[in-house]
């Protein structure tokens, strides 16, 4: 099994509904789109009406990431260190949970499992599903903590029936590869892929191959069999 192919993309419309840049961006349910900005607002825009369905502010500084485990909630990290949770329908937080020791970069949801990665160089997983206090991220939700050595500047992740991959790129350029599930994970790949610092990544249904992007212009495909890059290109 493969990443799936896109043979024709359709533009939808435009929006310009942000004072600073757009720094995360996320599909919520069939019909929305959030985005969010270094101004800490967050935008809730539906394909149907091609209209701003809400704006709210997070009240902090940058919003680095956004998730949406289900079509009520959206999961944000932060630069000031926090996660934060936020209800789609009662438009309320459920909960702010300051969670790194630095400024959180990234996240990734699957199965109930919520990854965070921050410059403190570590990705903490942390349980987070609907009976779970309908998806809030507190303190005492989590599970492990993996030390990375360097700023964990982005993340991926496939979770099956019987565990899965996590995946998490560096401001040094390395990818870092885990195998397990819920609180045990073991180091399975480090791979040293770019020059430059990582700035995004995906994993393969499969798990067999991962695909990595860098601040080197760099597009690598690299065989997690065998560590080996079957694909590489400078895109800039």
């Amino acid at each position: 099994c493969r990443w799936p192919q896109i043979g024709r993309l359709v533009r939808l419309g435009d929006h310009q509904a942000h004072k600073e840049g757009v720094s995360a961006l996320a599909l919520v349910g069939d019909d929305l789109i959030a985005s969010a900005s270094h101004d800490s607002n967050v935008r809730l825009y539906r394909f149907s009406t091609a209209a701003v369905e809400r704006s709210f502010s997070a009240r902090s500084i940058t919003i680095s990431s956004i998730v949406s485990p289900s079509k009520d909630t959206l999961v944000l990290s932060c630069w000031d260190n926090s996660i934060m949770v936020y209800g789609v329908l009662s438009g309320t937080w459920r909960s702010n949970t300051p969670a790194h020791n630095d400024a959180v970069s990234c996240l990734v949801w699957a199965r109930g499992l919520l990854a965070s990665g921050s410059w403190d160089g570590t990705v903490k997983l942390w349980k987070c599903e609907a009976a779970n206090d309908n998806f809030a991220v507190r303190l005492s939700d989590l599970v492990s903590q993996l030390e990375h050595g360097s700023p964990v500047t982005c993340l991926a992740i496939q979770l099956g029936e019987g565990g899965g991959s996590l995946a998490a790129g560096t401001r040094e350029g390395e990818v870092l590869v885990w195998s397990g599930e819920g609180a045990a994970w073991a180091l399975a790949h480090r791979l040293p892929s770019h020059t430059r610092q990582v700035n995004c990544l995906a994993l393969s249904p499969s798990h067999d191959r991962i695909i990595s992007g860098g601040s080197d212009f760099g597009l690598k495909v690299m065989d997690l069999r065998t560590g080996a890059v079957v694909f590489s290109k400078k895109v800039g």
